[in-house]
């Protein structure tokens, strides 16, 4: 709270977007951008005795935006690589300990159908369907 109040009363940004920890600021001018990053950094540490982390960056919004597991552009978004991967290989694992009967099939597909949740608000469709592979071979054994 204390951010965003800084962010909208004190610094005067008009695009800003917060969840939990996450926080963007968006402006056509680099120097802006600068100028925002210097003083939000400065309110944290003095503040709130917090830091920024090391994804802290300022970029242009054509290279596409990392945000809460997304890559965000002008007219899509698509889930970062290191998302894409990790589902990935988390159904096989779970393709494993289903076999071994080390998890319950049940299981499974809630975090499945988590994962749909997900998927759905980005382009996922090759992503979606070699997940779905997985989880058909895990529900027919």
């Amino acid at each position: 709270n204390e951010l965003d109040r800084f962010c909208k009363e004190e610094l005067k940004i008009k695009k800003y977007v917060r969840y939990m920890d996450d926080f963007v600021v968006l402006a056509g001018e680099r120097a802006y951008l600068e100028s925002c990053l210097l003083a939000i950094k400065g309110f944290l540490e003095d503040e709130l005795r917090l830091c920024l982390n090391e994804k802290t960056y300022i970029g242009e919004f054509k290279n596409g935006l990392d945000f809460l597991g997304y890559r965000q552009y002008t007219f899509y978004r698509i889930m970062k690589k290191r998302n894409s991967r990790k589902n990935i290989r988390k159904f096989r694992k779970f393709k494993r300990l289903v076999l071994a009967r080390e998890m319950n099939e049940a299981d499974a597909i809630i975090s499945y159908k988590s994962f749909l949740g997900f998927a759905k608000w980005c382009r996922s469709n090759r992503l979606s369907k070699r997940i779905k592979n997985i989880m058909e071979e895990i529900c027919t054994c």
